[in-house]
């Protein structure tokens, strides 16, 4: 009975420690105005698909957990940090957008 009782609280843990990310349904009118001037490698979408944002340019932050830090414009890609921590989203840290070298 107390082995029940262990996997049944281990796996409330998991359950109540587990991080979900969700997007409430998007409505076009929550979403920050975005004049596409100020994008110079153009516009994407956030995370949750939803609203217009910039590129992130050489040596801004970017990725993160689902991408929330933001994503790279053309030829760029997000060098991801070393995480120091053991955290739990060390598994997919933030970055910095650099160059693309050719192979």
């Amino acid at each position: 009975m107390d082995r029940i009782k262990g996997i049944c609280f281990i796996l409330i843990l998991i359950v109540v420690s587990s991080s979900a990310f969700t997007c409430p349904e998007c409505d076009l009118r929550r979403c920050t105005p975005l004049d596409p001037a100020t994008c110079p490698l153009g516009v994407t979408k956030d995370p949750c698909d939803c609203c217009p944002v910039c590129y992130k340019t050489e040596g801004e932050v970017c990725g993160g957990p689902w991408n929330t830090s933001g994503k790279c414009g053309e030829h760029l890609f997000c060098a991801q940090l070393t995480s120091t921590t053991s955290d739990y989203f060390g598994f997919n840290p933030d970055g910095i957008c650099r160059k693309m070298t050719p192979e």
